[in-house]
């Protein structure tokens, strides 16, 4: 801006102009665009009166700075940011900016991210020069450590070749010696050795290092040196092994095209073989021919036969029938093997038996098992269940021992497969269990005492609950005596014969006598008894002026039967007693029963007497007011619109200016009004807008219309705020005042506003930022380089490490500025070399210099490594966190040598051997005695039998390790045990545990005995031979056997039967199907009816076989169907179709229920017994149905004109098929009492319903027979209708005084007074039911039955 201004600033006002040269003068305060030079500035008012001149300087416009000339320096691989420099124009007071609002006295900016930069300078009087736009690059990027493949050289190629396989692109140039650089990424023809293989990209950049290494030319392997196994009878195999050259990385092969990394070569089928060894660069030596030869024939699966142990020969035998002849010999073991066929003295036992032939083959094995000799079964444990009253007979169950091929008996002579013995009289038994080999236990001897006697049905007498007793009580005269028990639900019993505190109910009275026989039931039922009336719950009506006597009504309780009375002995049917002076009455409640509640009391106040007209004077109000603002001196006041109204205003009424009118009632009554002026006076509210105040204000400062103004802090506080009174934002009330009334108010919303400054904290960036990075808590953010500059910086200003300064501005008003700490941090890469690790490492093991190390498994993954990642040969690339900031990545190649375990195979020596004699295939061995020793044996460690271990280490990295099975063998004297053989024996019979086994005469024999030399009863003696080493000799005791036939009857079984349950005497029993069979029956066998045979096998011989007729008998079950009883019933009441029936609680029951066995509604079961086997049972579904008691009262009053007309009819009872019987004993005769039976007066009779054919028990009901008189003073007597709908009308020739209804059940629940010889008895809140109606006329009383219905 070339030219300057000046403004007045004082005096201003009406009336005064202004002038800079003293002839010219304007109105504006302000003169504009003034050329350099002094002005005289004077002031004039409308008077013409001229001020004194104030001199004014107006300077000359200052020079802009010249458009700058710049060098800028651009970032580099190794410096990431670049840098700009002002060369021109330079000098004091100038600054320079590349972003046009921060500017700086350094002409040179440092650190300048990439991106284009507008450089101004600014001289001291701030004037700006034209822009220079200047771009820094981004910095140039480092290629990545290179990723490569290699080729090494091979037997028929001398040389390798690398080939960097990453990064590739244009400009990239590589190396393998970081001087020389091509644009191939393939070096070929490489001799062996280590290269550092490097790519530089066209900024000259260049990577980290990746190490590769060209092995030396691989040799070819030497012609094989093999070892053939030819096959045998046991493996139809052979296999070849190579035994040199052997090595890590040689393969082998027998065909020539099929490589493998194992020396050996199995299961080779005869032929001739080519054997080569190829090594890892894949030469293959010359090679070696191997012929394998063809297997020997294998024995075939022997046969044979068994003599299975007897409870007499604890040992049983087995004979080989085939295959048999010259050359062959046989094992139970698969270790010792004799000539003999037969195996004897064998103990309980699974055995393999097998045939090897005279080139050692060995046939597959036969399995035969020798059963374990049969044992004496234990005394038998039983439990037994003693005779009850239901049950006369007791029974015995053997617990122990159970189980297949059992029998028992409980005399010693008759044995059952069944472990109970049921039905059982008194008397001592004794109980033994016999098994299949006919052995018998001891005797348990068990005593079934004699059967209890059952008490008779208790006779008993009952007391029924009372208006004052709520319960009743039950009493037993009989049976009665010591051990006796009494109850009344079956469950719970006690000694006292009397039962109190009963509650309402039927009870079913029981005896049980000591030995817990139960009675019949006797059944007796407890009433409910009469309920006492609540206390009365009353209402009452006051005397009025106008009526001076009240009333006391009863609300509650109200119901048929009930009487109410106020003092004590006078009651009446209407719960309303009226016309009641004053007093205080004692109201009571009587039921029909004759109980009184407890005592209400009610107190009839006097009549009121009539008041005078209240006091009262004219009354004034503000605004408005009611009917409750009007005030008068009186009781229970009354205000009217006139003085004849006869509506009360309400005492919210609205009241206007006029006249009203006011009462008062004392006790209920209202006298005369009085006359009351009323002015009512309005005040208007004044009028007031919202108002706003920066910083602070009192009340004094709010404005509002009106007169005599105050102003409140809430619309209903009663307190008016003072001037002083300072504002807060908020709303404030104001009201005026008219004729000393004060008005409404007015609202007026008030706000206060003031600018805190903004919140923030320190802030750290990594690498570079702005000012459009800073953050803080605020509205519209301005932020400074300086608490007092007044140039915000823009949001790209770039930020430097220091203070920044921030406000913030709110409602117009900039805050005050909060001062922010600014660090700007940096981080460089980590330094790292190639690491090379042995079997496995992981991340943890990774080593480089650096803060807070991060590892990644490559230049620009996201997932940081865990320090448990496990490492693979590759490259990884790690960073360095400083200061929360994370840097670049270094690229580092790993390397992880793996070393296998060497080959070993299992090592056998004579005598002793030491280290030195293992032999392992592999480098730099090294022995342990455990997996897990770190101490390695010396190579004179002499060796025992057991497993050592075995590595080798390969580049410094021992492997893992072999086991190796090492035995060292000395030879022992054979086992063998006294052997028994049957008829005759030769020395191949003989049987040892031992190798190339030899038998003698004597202990010192020389000579040793032929296989074919006969064996007679004595002492033998045999050596083994193992390794070539003949041993020390053991004595073995030899027997020769006979055995004759068992002896066994015909047999007879029920239902089915196995092997197991046939009886024969002898020892070591077998089972066959006929004669000749070879195949011994399993105990399992099922039999059917037949001849079996059976011999028995004496110190191992089997002998010749008896026959044994078997007969099974089968017996089905009986035919029963569902049966129902009435009552009661007992297991002799069921029916079913068979023979010797037996009656069960359940399907698997043991125990038969009695015949006076009580039946319960359920399921029973059934079975028949047929030449002495019980059938499966057959399942009865029985129902026992019990019909309950009718119901009726126990006594009943019978109104008849003459006896005759009482008839049996005439007894009210409910229930159905009702039949009436003149005692017990005519019901247990079943002789009803006829239709039209007279009855007899003071007689009680006895009746029974029948429902489903089922008749109940008794219901006694006692009568009183009221016989009609007409000469009774000669009353003529008559009612109607009946049955009777609501109103039953009741006619005599003499006055009736008092009518009572009964219930049947002897209730009272109508009581009425009459004086009248004709009324109507009013019945309708009765239920429907059968009522006895008692009717008092004179001396004389009439009853009769009423039925309540439609």
């Amino acid at each position: 801006m070339p030219t300057g201004n000046i403004t007045v600033t004082a005096p201003t006002g009406t009336g005064l102009t202004y002038s800079i040269d003293g002839s010219t003068y304007q109105s504006s305060a302000t003169f504009n665009n003034l050329v350099a030079g002094t002005y005289s500035v004077t002031v004039k008012n409308a008077a013409g009166c001229i001020s004194t001149a104030t001199t004014v300087t107006i300077n000359v416009a200052p020079a802009t700075p010249a458009t700058p000339i710049v060098t800028s320096v651009q970032p580099t691989c190794g410096t990431p940011t670049g840098s700009i420099t002002v060369t021109a124009p330079t000098g004091t007071g100038l600054t320079y900016s590349i972003n046009g609002s921060t500017y700086q006295s350094s002409a040179t900016f440092n650190n300048v991210i990439a991106g284009t930069y507008s450089v101004t300078a600014k001289n001291a009087t701030g004037c700006i020069s034209t822009a220079t736009s200047v771009t820094i690059n981004a910095a140039p990027a480092t290629p990545v450590a290179p990723t490569v493949t290699s080729v090494q050289p091979t037997c028929g190629t001398t040389t390798g070749n690398i080939t960097v396989t990453a990064p590739t692109g244009t400009g990239l140039t590589y190396s393998i010696d970081g001087t020389t650089y091509q644009v191939s990424a393939t070096f070929n023809n490489l001799v062996a050795g280590t290269y550092s293989v490097t790519a530089k990209n066209a900024s000259g950049c260049i990577s980290t290092a990746t190490s590769v290494t060209i092995n030396a030319a691989p040799v070819t392997p030497a012609t094989p040196v093999v070892t053939s196994v030819q096959p045998t009878c046991a493996t139809p195999t052979g296999s070849i092994t190579v035994t040199a050259p052997t090595g890590t990385g040689l393969t082998y092969s027998i065909d020539g095209s099929t490589y493998q990394t194992s020396a050996t070569f199995n299961n080779l089928v005869a032929g001739t073989y080519s054997v080569t060894a190829k090594n890892a660069t894949g030469c293959i030596s010359t090679a070696t021919s191997v012929t394998i030869n063809a297997a020997p024939a294998t024995p075939a699966t022997p046969v044979v036969t068994s003599v299975q142990p007897t409870c007499g020969m604890p040992t049983g035998s087995i004979t080989i029938t085939a295959p048999t002849g010259t050359g062959l010999t046989y094992s139970i073991d698969g270790t010792t093997y004799q000539a003999s066929t037969t195996f004897n003295n064998l103990v309980a036992g699974t055995y393999s038996v097998t045939a090897k032939n005279a080139a050692g083959c060995i046939s597959t094995a036969t399995s035969v098992t020798i059963n374990a000799a049969p044992a004496t079964p234990a005394t038998p444990v039983v439990t037994s269940v003693q005779p009850t009253c239901g049950m006369p007979t007791g029974s015995i169950t053997i617990t122990a021992p159970t189980g297949t091929g059992l029998t028992y008996s409980i005399n010693g002579s008759t044995y059952q497969t069944s472990a109970s013995f049921t039905s059982l009289t008194a008397g001592t038994y004794s109980v033994t269990v016999k098994n299949v080999a006919g052995c018998i236990s001891t005797a348990t001897s068990v005593t079934i005492n004699a059967a209890p006697a059952t008490p008779t049905a208790p006779v008993v007498t009952s007391v029924q609950p009372t208006c004052g007793t709520p319960t009743g009580s039950i009493t037993i005269t009989a049976p009665t005596g010591t051990g006796l028990t009494y109850s009344i639900d079956g469950t719970t019993y006690q000694a006292s014969v009397t039962f109190n505190n009963l509650v309402a109910g039927t009870y079913s009275v029981t005896a049980k006598n000591a030995a817990g026989c139960i009675s019949t039931a006797t059944s007796v039922t407890i009433n409910g008894a009469p309920a006492t009336p609540t206390a009365p719950v009353v209402t009452s009506v006051q005397p009025t002026c106008g009526t001076l006597t009240g009333s006391i009504t009863v609300t509650a309780p109200t119901g048929t039967g009930l009487t109410y009375s106020i003092d004590g002995s006078t009651y009446q049917s209407s719960a309303t007693f009226a016309s009641l002076t004053a007093s205080t009455y004692s109201v009571t409640v009587k039921n029909a029963a004759g109980c009184i509640s407890t005592a209400t009391s009610v107190t009839i106040n006097a009549a009121p007497v009539v008041p005078v007209a209240p006091t009262t004077s004219a009354q004034t109000f503000c605004g408005s007011a009611t009917v409750a603002s009007l005030v008068a001196t009186g009781d229970n006041l009354q205000w009217y619109a006139s003085e004849t109204s006869t509506d009360a205003l309400a005492s919210t009424a609205v009241l206007a200016s006029g006249t009203y009118y006011v009462s008062q009632t004392v006790n209920g009554c209202e006298g005369a009004r009085t006359a009351v002026s009323v002015i009512i006076n309005t005040t208007t509210a004044p009028t007031a807008s919202a108002q706003t105040f920066c910083g602070s204000a009192t009340v004094a400062s709010l404005v509002a219309n009106g007169d005599n103004l105050q102003w409140y802090a809430s619309e209903t506080s009663t307190d008016a705020l003072a001037s002083t009174e300072v504002l807060a934002s908020g709303t404030y009330y104001v009201s005026q005042t008219v004729n000393g009334c004060e008005g409404t108010r007015t609202a007026v919303a008030v706000t206060i506003n003031t600018t805190a400054a903004p919140t923030a904290d320190a802030q750290t960036f990594c690498g570079s930022a702005t000012v459009a990075s800073l953050v803080a808590t605020g509205d519209n953010l301005q932020w400074y380089a300086s608490e007092t500059s007044t140039d915000a910086l823009s949001s790209t200003e770039i930020l430097a490490t220091g203070t920044y300064y921030v406000s913030q501005t709110v409602n117009g008003c900039e805050s005050t500025r909060t001062a922010v700490a600014v660090i700007i941090n940096t981080t460089t890469a980590p330094t790292a070399n190639a690491q090379t690790f042995c079997g496995s490492a992981t991340v943890a093991s990774l080593v480089a210099t650096g803060d807070n190390l991060q590892w990644y498994v490559s230049e620009t993954s996201t997932d940081t490594l865990a320090s448990t990642e496990v490492l693979a040969s590759g490259t990884y690339h790690v960073s360095q966190t400083v200061n929360g900031c994370e840097g670049t990545r270094t690229a580092v190649v790993v390397t992880i040598n793996v070393t296998t375990a060497p080959v070993a195979s299992a090592q056998t020596f004579c005598g002793s051997a030491t280290v030195a004699s293992l032999v392992a295939t592999g480098d730099n061995l090294q022995w342990y005695s455990s997996e897990t020793s770190t101490d390695a044996l010396a190579s004179t460690e002499v060796l025992a039998s057991g497993t050592y271990y075995v590595s080798q280490t390969v580049n410094g990295c021992e492997g893992t390790r072999t086991a190796v099975s090492v035995t060292i063998n000395t030879t022992a004297a054979p086992t063998a045990s006294a052997q028994t053989f049957c008829g005759s024996a030769t020395v191949a019979s003989l049987v040892a545990t031992g190798d190339n086994l030899q038998w003698y005469a004597s202990e010192t024999s020389t000579d040793a005995l032929a296989s074919t030399a006969v064996l007679a009863s004595g002492t033998y003696y045999v050596s083994q031979t193992v390794n070539g080493c003949e041993g020390t000799r053991i004595a073995v005791a030899v027997t020769i056997n006979a055995t004759t036939a068992p002896i066994a009857d015909p047999q007879t079984f029920c239902g089915s039967a196995t092997v197991a349950s046939l009886v024969a005497n002898g020892d070591n029993l077998q089972w066959y199907a006929s004669e000749t069979s070879t195949d011994v029956l399993s105990s399992t066998e099922v039999l059917a009816s037949a001849t079996y045979y059976v011999s028995q096998t004496v110190n191992g011989c089997e002998g010749a076989r008896t026959a044994v007729a078997v007969t099974i008998n089968a017996t089905t079950a009986p035919i029963a169907s569902a049966q129902t009883f009435c009552g009661s019933a007992t297991v002799a009441s069921l029916v079913a179709t068979g023979d010797n029936l037996q009656w069960y609680a359940s399907e698997t029951s043991t125990d038969v229920l009695t015949s006076t066995q009580v039946l319960a509604s359920g399921t029973y079961y059934v079975s028949q017994t047929v030449n002495g086997c019980e059938s499966t049972r057959t399942a009865v579904d029985v129902v026992i149905n019990i019909t309950s008691l009718p119901t009726g009262a126990a006594t009943q009053v019978i109104t008849a004109d003459v006896a005759a007309d009482a008839t049996i009819e005439d007894i009210v009872v409910e229930g159905s098929d009702i039949q009436w019987y003149a005692s017990p004993e005519a019901i247990e005769a079943g002789t009803p009492l006829a239709a039209g039976t007279q009855l007899v007066n003071g007689t009680t009779y006895y009746a029974t319903q029948t429902v489903n054919g089922c008749q109940s028990a008794y219901l006694a009901v006692t009568i009183e027979v009221v016989l009609k008189t007409d000469d009774k003073g000669g009353i003529k007597f008559s009612y109607y209708p009946n049955p009777v709908k609501d109103k039953l009308r009741i006619i005599s020739s003499v006055a009736i005084t008092h009518v009572e209804v009964y219930t049947l059940h002897g209730q009272k629940v109508i009581s009425q007074s009459w004086n009248a010889t004709t009324g109507e008895l009013n019945m309708i809140q009765l239920e429907e039911a059968n009522y006895i109606v008692r009717v008092y006329a004179g001396n004389n009383t009439e009853s009769f039955m009423v039925a309540k219905g439609h």
